[in-house]
């Protein structure tokens, strides 16, 4: 390959770069009438799951259309929830509550009661093992719980892993090496050190590893494709990065202000954090380590805190608990984090495929998306004006044809819209 050439990939590549991070937006806010107080996502079907303490229920958003689909009434103040797509089982527990209440996804009805020690405050899941864990910091334990649906052990408690310190921190499970990485919230009096970050072992749910460095791990999230663990917390404004492979630190971000959990979207390989005081999202190039965006999610401040991520669908979900609805406060703000535009062109054309239609119907809407997609090629330069312009005619094209289905057409209209909000398109 010359250097012109090489030269010319590249500038594509960070103009690609430029583009997915500036096409980030808030595209909804969904009034709850309460504080969420826990978020979490179901990405196989596509509902959003938000405690509401003061409403003794959960709200379910749908995340295709951004509207609040149902609620749960449940007889106690739930606090946390979590959500296995596997198994479509969800499990919340409450405040006052000792114990976990099993719902099942698809009817939302009580699947099962699990009665534990008082005072647990995080729940994570495994989907691939159907490992359940919850944090205690109480009796500083993760209580792990079997939750193969239909298993004669579901619903059961199989291990009490005991920790030398926890706080309260999250929990966050990758589940390619089935380890699960828990903020432990504490100086360790024994040792007279920091050990922010405890790594549990999922197959003997032993401790494996205790990560050092000078913070008190407050919100962890982990990245399985690139086997790397992110973790914020209140000592400093900084986000620390863990390489899991050798459990040591690879990096710490300066982010110059507070920010209180975090996330992570594998697709897009973006880290995001909430700022309550600020009202804003912080976002990191996972690939770099470095500051991409800081996005306000309304013109007052939304005091946006707990957050969760749709890895199929690449939207982020916070949580807003600022007491007043009129500046943001108990809603949810929907941020698109999109994948680069030629992700999402060639996403299109795999979906067109799956429709089945006329062939020359799904010939001639298969030639506009080829064409934006050779407009972003790099022999091209990213040409995003044409590509911008054959996906408008692509929508006029969708718009035209009585063969497809009112869902078939708006599922196309609406991918090629956000392929044109991710272009910039005017």
């Amino acid at each position: 390959m010359n250097v012109f050439r090489k030269t010319v990939l590249l500038t594509m590549a960070l103009m690609l770069l430029y583009m997915s991070a500036k096409a980030q937006s808030v595209v909804s806010t969904i009034p709850l009438g309460h504080t969420p107080t826990s978020l979490a996502v179901n990405p196989k079907t596509n509902l959003v799951y938000a405690t509401d303490r003061m409403g003794y229920k959960i709200s379910v958003i749908d995340g295709a259309t951004n509207v609040l689909k149902t609620t749960i009434p449940l007889g106690f103040q739930p606090e946390v929830v979590s959500v296995n797509p596997t198994t479509n089982r969800i499990y919340v527990s409450g405040s006052y509550f000792d114990g976990l209440v099993v719902l099942d996804g698809a009817t939302n009805a009580v699947q099962a009661r699990i009665p534990l020690a008082p005072w647990f405050t995080e729940i994570e899941i495994n989907s691939v093992t159907n490992q359940v864990y919850v944090g205690n910091p109480d009796n500083r334990t993760i209580t792990v719980i079997d939750g193969n649906a239909g298993s004669p052990n579901e619903n059961t408690v199989v291990a009490i892993i005991p920790l030398p310190i926890y706080g309260g921190g999250d929990i966050a499970v990758n589940e390619a090496t089935n380890r699960v990485y828990v903020g432990t919230s504490g100086w360790d009096f024994e040792t007279n050190q920091y050990f922010p970050i405890t790594v549990i072992d999922g197959r003997t749910n032993t401790i494996s590893a205790r990560i050092s460095f000078e913070e008190v791990g407050s919100g962890v999230a982990v990245n399985p494709k690139t086997n790397t663990v992110y973790v914020t917390g209140p000592l400093s404004y900084r986000l620390w990065v863990i390489d899991a492979n050798t459990n040591s630190v690879s990096a710490s971000i300066d982010l110059d202000e507070h920010v209180n959990k975090v996330a992570v979207n594998p697709t897009t390989n973006r880290i995001h954090m909430t700022n309550g005081f600020g009202g804003s999202l912080v976002i990191i190039d996972g690939a770099t380590n470095t500051y991409l965006n800081r996005m306000w999610l309304g013109t007052y401040e939304p005091v946006p805190i707990y957050i969760a991520v749709n890895p199929k669908t690449s939207y982020v979900y916070t949580g807003n608990i600022g007491w007043n609805p009129s500046f943001g406060g108990q809603s949810i703000s929907v941020i698109d984090d999109p994948p680069s535009p030629a992700e999402q062109i060639q996403a299109l054309i795999d979906l067109v495929k799956t429709y089945n239609l006329a062939h020359g119907i799904a010939n001639s809407l298969d030639a506009k998306l080829q064409n934006a997609l050779g407009a972003l090629d790099s022999v091209n330069n990213g040409n995003s004006s044409t590509a911008c312009n054959k996906m408008a005619s692509f929508i006029n094209e969708v718009e035209s044809h009585q063969q497809l289905s009112t869902v078939q057409a708006t599922e196309l209209i609406n991918a090629a819209n956000r392929i044109r909000r991710t272009l910039g398109c005017g």
